[in-house]
């Protein structure tokens, strides 16, 4: 009983109506100073907005994370002997066509989250947990920070991280997060261009499927190596088995 209580409680869904409200309000006034000085006084609070429909709305310079922040005393005062690390639940919520300029998302739980043609110029997204969220055609600059994020690879039947038309180039994102996306982008492309050539589908697929659509280079140079290694073999054998005089020109 006490297994089914805690796991009942693991899936419920973590969601503040309060906190939305707030958000909702803040972003018909196009201002975040309310949000963001509660923010400030309450560094320990969890935000709780899993599933929260957010699209189109106007969140520049929203501060939902505040990693490593400090309690704020009663008189405004900032104190030091308390450090806190709050989380940021934010799985499954809409934040398509929304505008988050310089918005602090850092280590924020953004699993299956909607960003698609959002705005993040700016923002601060490192950390994250980023499975199965969709980013595509999201806009980006050079301030941008997906550093150490968690993706998850492209799978057909379930969903996985997608930065599709996003450009990566002006972000800033450590090499190996990076790959990873781009490797879910010409997934997800080649897997398309499958559906238009039937025909060329599988020869193109196989040799992909060598390279692991470029992600594992070295199986590129072990194959040349075996193929090489294989028609010497053949050669060799093929001048024993027959006259010399047909191969000779």
């Amino acid at each position: 009983m006490t297994n089914q209580n805690s796991k009942s409680e693991s899936t419920q869904r973590r969601f503040s109506q309060k906190q939305y409200d707030m958000l909702k309000r803040c972003s018909q006034n196009r201002d975040m100073t309310e949000w963001n000085e509660w923010r400030k006084k309450h560094p320990d609070k969890d935000i709780l907005l899993e599933g929260a429909p957010l699209g189109e709305c106007y969140l520049e310079g929203v501060h939902l994370d505040l990693k490593g922040g400090h309690l704020i005393n009663q008189d405004g005062t900032i104190d030091n002997s308390k450090k806190v690390c709050s989380k940021v639940f934010l799985k499954g919520a809409h934040f398509n066509h929304a505008h988050l300029e310089n918005a602090a998302l850092m280590d924020s739980h953004l699993e299956e989250a909607n960003l698609s043609f959002a705005h993040l110029e700016g923002a601060g997204v490192s950390y994250a947990h980023l499975n199965g969220a969709v980013f595509q055609h999201a806009k980006v600059n050079s301030s941008t920070s997906f550093w150490e994020c968690k993706v998850n690879r492209y799978c057909k039947n379930n969903k996985f991280t997608n930065f599709s038309g996003v450009a990566l180039d002006n972000a800033s994102i450590d090499p190996t997060t990076k790959q990873l996306l781009e490797y879910n982008i010409r997934r997800k492309n080649w897997n398309e261009w499958y559906k238009e050539h039937w025909v060329l589908r599988w020869p193109v697929r196989g040799f992909f499927g060598i390279s692991d659509y470029g992600l594992r280079t070295w199986r590129i140079i072990g194959m040349f190596f075996i193929l090489a290694g294989a028609f010497a073999a053949i050669y060799a054998n093929c001048a024993c088995w027959f006259p010399r005089a047909l191969f000779v020109i």
